[in-house]
């Protein structure tokens, strides 16, 4: 076999492993997790992805598979003519609950981009939410916006304070320039916030 027939042969098992995600398409897409991943009405509940089929993704993936924790194809979409988004739900501290996308680029054959897009855990009082909302803004740019919360319930050290500690953070980035942060207005957070 010469070089162009292994190419291409590397190229028909990433391109099989792609379509296998269930292709999705919008205008804004609402990405989050919930901390029952088995639940069938789960919009991220996702199909199984086999172990052999990781190496598509970044090395860390294949190095800590478990079978405790599989990982799910959830969705593909476009970003353009040669970038793939691949959102996959992902090992966490207990649970495969963390929400991940991929870039996948068909000319490289290879993925070069990821983001957390969405998590929700908890333990010992501290709970960790993040949410995002992927959207194509009026230049038809795609976006990711996020929102990441940090809870403490005080209650765990003294049953009688009820209160909770709350702290909201939020990122913006366009998909295909990921290093650039954009400026986040007070439109942006209300219009994605208490969704």
């Amino acid at each position: 076999m010469n070089k162009h027939q292994q190419k291409r042969s590397v190229n028909s098992k990433n391109v099989t492993i792609i379509s296998l995600f269930p292709e999705i398409s919008f205008d804004t897409l609402n990405v989050f997790s919930w901390s029952d991943v088995d639940d069938p009405k789960y919009k991220y509940k996702g199909i199984l992805l086999d172990s052999t089929r990781l190496k598509l993704f970044p090395e860390y993936l294949n190095f800590t598979y478990e079978a405790s924790q599989p990982m799910y194809m959830c969705y593909r979409f476009k970003l353009d003519k040669i970038n793939t988004g691949l959102i996959m739900r992902t090992f966490s501290e207990y649970v495969s609950s963390k929400i991940q996308l991929f870039i996948y680029d068909q000319k490289m054959d290879s993925i070069y981009y990821e983001r957390d897009l969405a998590e929700n855990f908890g333990d010992g009082g501290e709970v960790f939410l993040q949410e995002s909302w992927l959207y194509f803004s009026t230049n038809k740019k795609i976006m990711c916006f996020t929102e990441e919360t940090n809870l403490y319930y005080n209650s765990v050290d003294n049953p009688a304070d009820t209160s909770v500690e709350h702290s909201s953070y939020y990122k913006l980035v366009e998909l295909l320039s990921p290093d650039t942060i954009r400026t986040i207005d007070k439109n942006i957070i209300n219009r994605f916030k208490g969704r």
